[in-house]
Parts: structure tokens; C-alpha cells; sequence
């Protein structure tokens, strides 16, 4: 089941939700191959999760702003938002695309630090197959924990130019995006775009001020 009131992604039997983000748009990092820019961004992120000077809870808001900055680095958030407002975007103003891409950054990153990089420290990471279909790719990888269980983590890619932008995270066969753009659907639907705006903003307010709970 999906809760539009607060956007969860429901993860099979992990039971994971995803949590609100703060973040905004810039271009993908250029990379040779999709494993190499799959691997880069998890190399650096565990690279934050292991520095000692970012050790310990007083330091979990830095620590946590550091990796979602690598995010935004590395996704295209433009074009994720784009995909996931769908048909609705095309009667969007240039303000309201750029506010909207910001909003949907604040979304996915958190929700990707709460899914995955919450794990990445306590687990080990294995890359499995990556797929090459014209301009897309496909790398899947595993978070390992402690006791063996597996958490799939597939990574969607697509070319431009001689670089692979990071576009999608399958979590456990859910489409962040995709889970995204049908909910931002049935919300617009029900209602209206603007409605929608709405809410995703009173929600990151939340998450700023430190008061919304965890999901």
C-alpha cells in the first residue's frame, strides 16, 4: 500500500519508508563506464561515513548534509523530477519547474539516505551485473549486513555524452521515481498541482525545523 499523505515507499518484507530531503539540482559527475559511477558515488559516500572527524550523533546533521550535497552532485535531479511530475509538467512555468526540481531533491536524497546510506555503515557492499541497452544502463548491487540478509539496490542510468548520469534507485524492486510519479498523480488528480506544491513544502519545513518523526 502507498500512503500519499506522507509519500512512503513500501519495501516488501524490509518494511522501509522513505523519509522528506533537503536539495536541489546539478549535473551528473562524469564517468567512463555506469558500474564506475555507481561505484564512485558509494566509495564516497562511505568515505563521509567513515571519516572520524564526522563521528558521533552531535555530528549526524553535518554528517548527513555532507552526503546529501554528494546527491545532488551526482544525480540529475532535473530530469528525475521531470519524470516523476510526468504529464503534468508540461503546463508548468519555468519558476515552478525550478521549485519543483528543488522540492523533489529534498524528497529523493533523504529518502536515499534513509534507505540505503542509513545501512551502508553497519554492512558491506557487493556490485553485481550491469546491463547496457543503448543510451540506459542498469548496475545492481547488495547491501550485506551483519547476518548475511540482502538489501537489492539497483541503480537506473542514462547516457549523455561521454558520461552516465545516475537517473533512478530500484530499492528492493521499488522505483523511487516511479513510486513518486504516481503519487504526485493521484495527489494532482484529487485535487491540484498546487496542492501539491503545497504539501511538499509544509513537509520540508517539518523536516527542517527538526519535526516531523521518523518514518
Amino acid at each position: 500500500m502507498v500512503s500519499s499523505r506522507f509519500f512512503p515507499i513500501r519495501l516488501g518484507a524490509m518494511g522501509l519508508a522513505v523519509s522528506w530531503v533537503l536539495a536541489g539540482a546539478a549535473p551528473a559527475v562524469a564517468s567512463p563506464s555506469p558500474s564506475a559511477a555507481v561505484r564512485a558515488l558509494i566509495e564516497d559516500v562511505q568515505g563521509v561515513l567513515d571519516d572520524p572527524a564526522l563521528e558521533g550523533p552531535e555530528k549526524k546533521e553535518t554528517r548527513e548534509g555532507k552526503i546529501r550535497e554528494l546527491l545532488t552532485a551526482r544525480f540529475h535531479l532535473g530530469a528525475m523530477a521531470a519524470e516523476a511530475l510526468g504529464e503534468h509538467l508540461a503546463a508548468r512555468t519555468p519558476g515552478e519547474r525550478q521549485e519543483f526540481t528543488r522540492l523533489f531533491g529534498d524528497l529523493f536524497t533523504r529518502a536515499y539516505t534513509r534507505l540505503v546510506v542509513t545501512f551502508l555503515a553497519q554492512a558491506a557492499m557487493e556490485y553485481g551485473a550491469e546491463e547496457i541497452r543503448d543510451a540506459t544502463a542498469t548496475v545492481q548491487t547488495d547491501v550485506v549486513n551483519r547476518r548475511g540478509e540482502r538489501l537489492p539496490v539497483a541503480y537506473r542510468l542514462e547516457r549523455a555524452g561521454e558520461a552516465w548520469e545516475l537517473r533512478d534507485v530500484v530499492i528492493d524492486g521499488v522505483s523511487i521515481v516511479e513510486n513518486y510519479r504516481v503519487q504526485f498523480h493521484k495527489i494532482i488528480a484529487a485535487s491540484s498541482y498546487e496542492n501539491l506544491v503545497k504539501r511538499l513544502r509544509a513537509k520540508r519545513e517539518e523536516v527542517s525545523a527538526g519535526s516531523a518523526p521518523p518514518r
